[in-house]
């Protein structure tokens, strides 16, 4: 199969990759998606090459980061105009010509640029785990939507989309190039607003009765006086243990070289555990607590591979318990970590996502598939539940 992954980042981050690709004097386009994809740590990058080892051809675009699209442009005799964020991957798909393109929650290209593309592509995949409007999601060019939100799946399905609930996963091959120094007591790496409301009140309590330090976005503005606005909201408390942005490998590195990772779900996963942040730290072998929820026993052992807590209390209560007992704290984060590599990298992920792949293009071919329909494969659960 031909397969494009096609990948929004964050303003932020496409600054941070940027600047890296900059300072590597890269001007070669394969390279710098080669740092792209070496720096990423989304849900999506690591695919490439385990996909690839297994006989298929694939690509990854970013459709926004400017200096890797503009290098395409010129190796290709491409124009680089005003519009460019839409017409240069327009020109990667349909000189690529995939058989499958699975694209990210870029709820701006799913109208008329999957519309552009859709002759030139076998099936169309979407990547939905972020809000979205029902009124005004336009889904008639996606063939198959993958989730990580039971009641994104449960909506999907019941307006009669094709659809898989998933989950995360982790990204072992970074492990190499991270350090282990442990010299942060407690972390968190993440947003603030919007979505993030009982996140944030919960942060609040943890910044007043823990050692926690805070990376991520939603804590400062750039603007000066958007910034000052921002603190007297938040009465300055995140101020002093703000530490910045923390993208890609960077982001695993600090919680890596932390103690313990705090982790609280966005409004969205209505108790629902699913986020990265869940595999991501037991994967780099810290300590991880995170919320209470029924969901969470179908992935760990709470008390014994992660610590779990039911309220904002609860939670300062244990960070600092678990603080203090660090023979405790190296056992359980061994155990997390022991059941991430064992049960959720994207090595176990990639053959259902290869076979789905494969189903869906069958059937808009009418011809069978060389592979046999995966079992259950509108929800891909890792780890045997039994």
């Amino acid at each position: 199969m031909k397969i494009v992954f096609f990948v929004q980042y964050n303003d932020n981050h496409v600054a941070d990759i940027e600047q890296k690709i900059l300072s590597k004097s890269l001007t070669n386009y394969e390279k710098m998606l080669d740092l792209v994809l070496f720096e990423s740590t989304n849900f999506f990058a690591p695919f490439v090459d385990l996909m690839r080892e297994e006989g298929h051809e694939v690509t990854f675009i970013t459709p926004n980061i400017r200096i890797v699209q503009e290098q395409w442009a010129k190796e290709n005799n491409a124009d680089f105009d005003k519009d460019w964020q839409f017409t240069i991957p327009e020109l990667q798909v349909k000189s690529f010509k995939p058989d499958i393109f699975y694209t990210t929650s870029n709820f701006e290209y799913y109208t008329d640029f999957l519309e552009n593309i859709k002759p030139h592509v076998g099936r169309i995949f979407a990547w939905i785990s972020c809000p979205f409007d029902r009124e005004s999601l336009e889904l008639k060019h996606v063939d198959h939507i993958f989730t990580l939100f039971e009641p994104h799946y449960d909506y999907f399905k019941s307006i009669g989309k094709s659809c898989t609930l998933t989950h995360a996963v982790f990204d072992h091959k970074k492990l190499p190039f991270l350090d282990k120094d442990n010299n942060i007591e407690v972390s968190f790496v993440g947003g603030i607003g919007g979505y993030h409301r009982k996140r944030e009140e919960i942060l609040k309590e943890l910044v007043k009765k823990t050692p926690i330090k805070l990376w991520g976005y939603g804590f400062k503005s750039k603007n000066p006086i958007k910034n000052v606005l921002k603190q007297m909201k938040y009465l300055w408390i995140f101020t002093k243990r703000y530490e910045g942005e923390a993208w890609g490998k960077d982001m695993l590195n600090v919680m890596s070289n932390s103690k313990i990772t705090f982790n609280a779900h966005g409004d969205i996963s209505y108790g629902h555990a699913v986020n990265m942040r869940l595999f991501e730290a037991t994967g780099v072998g810290t300590l991880l607590i995170t919320e209470d929820s029924p969901s969470i026993r179908e992935l760990f052992i709470p008390g014994e591979e992660i610590i779990c807590y039911t309220s904002a209390a609860d939670a300062v209560e244990k960070i600092n318990y678990y603080l203090a007992n660090e023979e405790e704290r190296l056992k359980i984060a061994k155990a997390g970590q022991k059941r991430t590599l064992e049960n959720y990298t994207f090595e176990h992920l990639t053959p259902q996502y290869l076979k789905i792949f494969e189903e869906k293009l069958a059937q808009n071919e009418k011809q069978f598939s060389k592979f046999t329909r995966p079992q259950n494969s509108d929800k891909l659960l890792v780890r045997d539940k039994t």
